[in-house]
């Protein structure tokens, strides 16, 4: 890939938010201190049909940064994915960079998506994004996750570190949405975001729709970029450490993967990827029986079992 001279870019930075007012102070004020010219981004804040004072807090942000560009439209249509198809549609300029309510962006957050974007292009990279730390809500939390991450997986906790270089991701590898930047008019070509996923169906929340659209923009062609020098911290609260939210979210994500794998890859390659995790289940069963040792993780089978059922159900279909 070409590597272009460095430039000041402008960037729209796209903050998606319901009901999380007291979360939602901070990440702004976080954006609104950057050390980037404010005349070069703009802030679009999207209210997602929000109950509580998500508005006010936004219309103080704007009030006490009267320097900094800062917009907020409102999206009826309950879902992350509607409203960040918004956000695309109503951004002002041609990058647009996700940020989640409840996270903190570091000083040199737009400086170094400036750097990446400026490097690369716009003609075949996608999406540029980096790495989600913690920010933990006291030290019990903090506690928590250096005891449990290896078991349940800092993903469950929406962090990303795929390591210390600048990546041009592979594979699977995907960026996520908490943490990334996308070329609008690549995205709004492909339909944007996909809004079967990333919307509330009773009684859960099904997520996935950020890994859906990384894995469509290499599908076509695009490349994801990671840099470990764009860095943001997600709040890690306590209750995510509660062993019924940590077993539903290896159900759902099971259920948002075998959805993404069969868009992207197609009924054959779910297939496959069933019966190897038949196989691997097999092969820890004749372990157990045979007194040997075996690293069981209870929410990893929970996650197996669940894709491949809907493996299952999709062919019965």
């Amino acid at each position: 890939m070409k590597i272009l001279d460095e430039k000041k870019l402008k960037f729209t930075v796209a903050v998606c938010t319901y009901n999380r007012f007291y979360l939602l102070d901070k990440s702004l004020k976080s954006l609104c201190s950057q050390n980037y010219p404010s005349k070069y981004f703009e802030i679009l804040v999207i209210d997602n049909n929000s109950t509580d004072l998500t508005k006010t807090v936004t219309k103080k942000i704007m009030k006490d940064y009267p320097e900094i560009n800062i917009r907020y439209k409102f999206e009826a249509k309950q879902g992350i994915s509607y409203a960040s198809n918004t956000a695309l549609k109503s951004a002002k300029y041609p990058i647009v960079i996700f940020l989640d309510d409840d996270e903190i962006a570091s000083k040199n957050f737009l400086i170094n998506y400036n750097k990446v974007w400026s490097k690369y292009g716009t003609s075949k990279v996608g999406s540029v994004g980096g790495k989600i730390g913690p920010w933990f809500e006291n030290k019990i939390a903090k506690d928590l996750y250096n005891k449990h991450k290896n078991l349940v997986g800092s993903w469950v906790f929406g962090i990303i570190d795929l390591g210390k270089k600048e990546l041009i991701l592979e594979d699977k590898l995907s960026l996520l949405a908490g943490n990334f930047s996308l070329n609008k008019e690549i995205v709004l070509s492909l339909g944007g975001f996909d809004t079967k996923i990333g919307v509330k169906k009773w009684p859960f929340y099904i997520q996935g729709d950020d890994i859906e659209l990384c894995l469509r923009l290499k599908k076509f062609g695009y490349y994801l970029i990671y840099s470990p020098k764009i860095i943001v911290k997600n709040f890690v609260p306590v209750c995510r450490f509660n062993k019924r939210y940590l077993l539903r979210r290896y159900f759902l994500s099971s259920i948002e993967m075998q959805y993404v794998d069969k868009k992207i890859f197609g009924r054959k390659y779910v297939l496959i990827t069933s019966l190897n995790l038949i196989k691997k289940h097999i092969r820890y069963f004749y372990r157990f029986i045979s007194f040997r040792k075996s690293v069981f993780n209870p929410f990893q089978v929970i996650w197996d079992i669940t894709y491949t059922i809907q493996t299952i159900l999709t062919i019965l279909k």
